[in-house]
C-alpha cells in the first residue's frame, strides 16, 4: 500500500477566501485533495459557513476556483500560545473536471516535485 504524500510535510498554497460572501483575505491551504482541503486562518469560522476560493497549484500556477463549506475546526475559542493560526477543514463543491484532476494530480505527487 502506498504512502499518502501529504503525511509528511503540507506544502502551504496561498488562498483568496471569502467567508460567506464577505470580503476577500489571504489566507493558506495544506493538505489539498480533489474533495477538501485543510485552511490556515488568522481568524476562526464556524462548521456550516460557506466560502469561495481561488488559488494556483504549482508547478505550472493552474487558477482553480471553487466553493465549499466547512465541515470542521480545531479550535475552541482562542488560538492557544503553540498555534499561529486557526485550522478549518473545507469540502470542496463545484468544481470544473478538470480542476478536479488538477487538485488529483498535486496530490499524488512527491513533495519534493510539487514546487
Amino acid at each position: 500500500m502506498g504512502q499518502d504524500p501529504r503525511r509528511d510535510f503540507s506544502v502551504p498554497i496561498p488562498v483568496e477566501l471569502r467567508v460567506d460572501g464577505g470580503e476577500p483575505t489571504s489566507e493558506y491551504a495544506v493538505n489539498l485533495s480533489p474533495r477538501g482541503l485543510c485552511l490556515h486562518l488568522r481568524e476562526a469560522i464556524t462548521v456550516g459557513e460557506r466560502v469561495a476560493l481561488v488559488f494556483s497549484l504549482p508547478p505550472d500556477d493552474s487558477r482553480i476556483e471553487a466553493s465549499g463549506k466547512v465541515v470542521w475546526t480545531s479550535h475552541d475559542g482562542e488560538v492557544g500560545l503553540i498555534n499561529r493560526f486557526y485550522e478549518a477543514g473545507v469540502h470542496l463543491e463545484g468544481l470544473s473536471e478538470e480542476a478536479r484532476e488538477s487538485l488529483r494530480h498535486y496530490a499524488s505527487q512527491p513533495i519534493l516535485r510539487r514546487r
